[in-house]
């Protein structure tokens, strides 16, 4: 073997036994094994060796194979002149070759490199998924999962899972992120005959781990949003290949096949969210849970006594209110901006004695067909998810005006500008 990669690299092999073997037909091999490869990373939850290799294998493609292929194709030509004295085939091979290059750079440049450069960051912890964070609550009877799904999300899950055999509800609040993690939670769930809730936000593949639940119940004040999954580097075509599990986990647990094709054509920039009346309709919700303001009924004192059990020091709450927001926001301020989610981005925090203001930047506003209907959903959300709030209803006790702005990305004109000063006007 060592002796006929030498010779091939040295042009010392037949020029047809060079184009045909060595780069038609290991060119199909490697093409189909990087096919097979990512089929199986895209279904598997094991990815921190999964993208290692990745790396390791688009390296090896690009940096050793295609060179090995390419310039001994080149030296074989030369050595079929000088033996045979003809041109023509030889220079037909010389103008693939060249082909050749420029493809590979081409595929490198579109394919290879997004990909590697995505799977590094991945590795690294340096992606713009937000990382996970998981809780248990009632009595270990309900598993929090917040943030990004996350690589090793699925292993933290078996592990809570395995501590705490009295689960009975996944509780969710998550932008999304890596499908192969949310599909690991998925059969996890699934397997268990948990039920799901969401009370806030559920996007992307969070809704696959939302639709694995024995019962599906979704809070009034709660959001799922659909779009079909991205992948770095990989194809529309090759994506509707390896989103066919994703169907399968849907079907299964009895979703309506028409809103599945819908949520699968909706661009991974744009989000799919339907009425309530809609989602349980097609099979996604099974239970609506009647959500209500609660904090906004409880005194200062007993909002402060909640915030002492999430960690808030009795000396920071005795401290002047502006104290407490620069306090508690210090290290939130520094990370800014943000990616919230697909088409948000956070890019200040401003506190000041009577105003805590946040300023978002609404990304790729083209897409927004219905601005008076955007403005009209984003004014109900940022009041009820503010009155969700403890710290945020803290802050209204205490007289703080909260103001939400949303900014267009391109012209920088304000959509959404939102002043919020009570929640007892809030529809529960």
């Amino acid at each position: 073997m060592k002796d006929y990669i030498v010779k091939h690299w040295r042009g010392e092999l037949d020029l047809g036994l060079s184009y045909w073997v060595n780069n038609v037909f290991l060119s199909f091999v490697m093409t189909l094994l990087t096919l097979l490869l990512t089929i199986f990373a895209s279904n598997t939850s094991h990815l921190s060796w999964m993208l290692f290799l990745f790396i390791v294998w688009y390296l090896f493609i690009f940096f050793i194979f295609t060179p090995w292929v390419l310039v001994g194709l080149w030296q074989s030509t030369s050595t079929h002149i000088k033996k045979y004295n003809l041109y023509f085939w030889a220079n037909v091979v010389r103008i693939l070759v060249v082909v050749g290059i420029i493809r590979s750079g081409m595929v490198f440049v579109d394919t290879a490199y997004p990909q590697i450069l995505g799977y590094y960051k991945l590795l690294v912890g340096e992606s713009n998924i937000p990382q996970y964070v998981l809780s248990v609550e009632e009595n270990n009877t309900v598993l929090n999962i917040t943030g990004g799904m996350n690589l090793g999300l699925t292993r933290k899950v078996k592990e809570f899972v395995k501590q705490y055999p009295t689960l009975k509800t996944v509780k969710l609040e998550s932008v999304g992120g890596l499908t192969s993690e949310a599909r690991g939670v998925a059969k996890i769930v699934y397997d268990h005959h948990f039920n799901t809730f969401v009370s806030g936000n559920c996007f992307s593949s969070c809704t696959y781990i939302f639709a694995s639940g024995k019962k599906r119940m979704l809070s009034t004040h709660g959001r799922l949003g659909f779009h079909r999954p991205a992948f770095d580097g990989v194809s529309e075509e090759l994506t509707d290949k390896l989103i066919v599990k994703d169907r399968e986990l849907l079907i299964k647990m009895g979703i309506d096949k028409g809103f599945i094709n819908r949520i699968f054509r909706t661009p991974h920039a744009d989000i799919l969210e339907v009425s309530m009346e809609e989602l349980k309709r097609v099979g996604m919700v099974t239970d609506v849970v009647v959500a209500s303001n609660n904090f906004w009924f409880k005194s200062k004192e007993e909002l402060g006594i909640l915030l002492k059990y999430s960690g808030v020091s009795e000396e920071m709450l005795e401290k002047d209110i502006t104290i407490l927001m620069n306090k508690l926001y210090a290290s939130t301020i520094k990370e800014l901006p943000l990616k919230v989610d697909e088409l948000t981005r956070w890019d200040k925090l401003i506190i000041e004695k009577s105003t805590f203001t946040y300023e978002y930047t609404i990304l790729k506003n083209s897409q927004i067909k219905n601005l008076e209907h955007f403005r009209q959903r984003m004014s109900d959300n940022i009041k009820i998810n503010l009155c969700d709030d403890l710290f945020s209803v803290y802050l209204l006790k205490h007289g703080v005006t909260i103001l939400s702005i949303y900014r267009s990305e391109i012209e920088k004109k304000i959509l959404v500008k939102e002043a919020v000063t009570e929640c007892d006007k809030v529809k529960k």
